[in-house]
């Protein structure tokens, strides 16, 4: 009985690791695809405007990507003084 938990609990214990690496991966993978299509789409509108645009900053347009990621996390929220915060916040 003891020996049958002990097995059973350590395919339990692979089953939800594995799974966790799986989610990972997948996730991984999402982000890398969804980076990659940003990239894409920056070109092909860049193009059809015919004007120097984000796909060319740095190696084809990485760096525009890389200076938004940067701009979203360091921004601060302002929030005026004089007026009511909750509609501020709500508004679009």
């Amino acid at each position: 009985m003891i020996l049958k938990s002990a097995i059973f609990g350590t395919i339990a214990r692979n089953a939800v690791t594995t799974n966790l690496v799986y989610i990972v991966l997948v996730m991984v993978l999402a982000l890398i695809v969804v980076a990659f299509l940003t990239l894409f789409e920056r070109n092909v509108i860049g193009t059809l405007q015919r004007r120097l645009g984000p796909n060319v900053v740095w190696i084809y347009g990485s760096g525009q990507a890389l200076a938004d990621a940067v701009k979203l996390i360091v921004k601060e929220l302002v929030l005026p003084s004089v007026s009511n915060s909750v509609l501020f916040a709500l508004a679009p």
